[in-house]
């Protein structure tokens, strides 16, 4: 049981909760989402920015809010989005290494691998919206206990997203960071089209 204690904390509570600060603060930063003082509050304020979204056909700029919000937003999308996440970059990497050596290389590699991409997607995606069942971790009686730290890692980075809205620190100087590379680098590319 502490084992499974020990990776629900290092593989559900953490990311999740590392996920939620920082795509709660991202909504927190850029004035789509309003302060709130409670999760039931927050869920509305999701809800409703979600429903305003679908109305006037908007696409979000940042692909990250995109997919989070393609997956509800909120608690359930957080877990979802993470485990999307995981499971993607993991298979890049092995898809990497397939590439990489020679062994795999064949005239019909082109063809199974866009067969193999496709049926992977699918399966990531539905692997993603049942995400409590992928992080069971080996056993389905540890279900709940993958739910119970999923749930209190988006609450508490939530909260904390919250928190650091309020006295500016944390992802507000990430993002605000961000922002100022991505205007440097514009800015970098303007001066070199100028410049030929």
């Amino acid at each position: 049981m502490f084992s499974a204690l020990f990776l629900a904390f290092w593989k559900l509570f953490l990311p999740v909760g590392f996920f939620a600060y920082l795509l709660v603060g991202l909504l927190l930063d850029s004035g789509k989402l309003e302060p709130f003082g409670s999760r039931k509050e927050l869920d509305a304020r999701l809800k409703a920015y979600r429903k305003e979204g679908k109305k006037q056909k908007r696409k979000e700029g940042n692909v990250a809010l995109q997919k989070w919000l393609k997956f509800g937003g909120g608690f359930y999308g957080t877990a979802a989005f993470y485990t999307y996440v995981y499971i993607e970059v993991a298979e890049i990497f092995a898809f990497i290494v397939k590439i990489l050596n020679p062994a795999n290389w064949s005239f019909n590699i082109g063809f199974d691998l866009l067969v193999n991409f496709i049926i992977n997607s699918i399966k990531n995606f539905i692997d993603a919206l049942i995400w409590f069942t992928y992080w069971s971790l080996g056993h389905n009686r540890y279900i709940v206990l993958a739910i119970l730290a999923a749930y209190l890692g988006y609450l508490v980075g939530a909260k904390l997203a919250n928190t650091h809205m309020a006295q500016g620190i944390g992802h507000v100087q990430l993002w605000r960071w961000w922002e100022e590379q991505r205007a440097n680098r514009q800015k970098r590319k303007s001066e070199a089209a100028e410049a030929e």
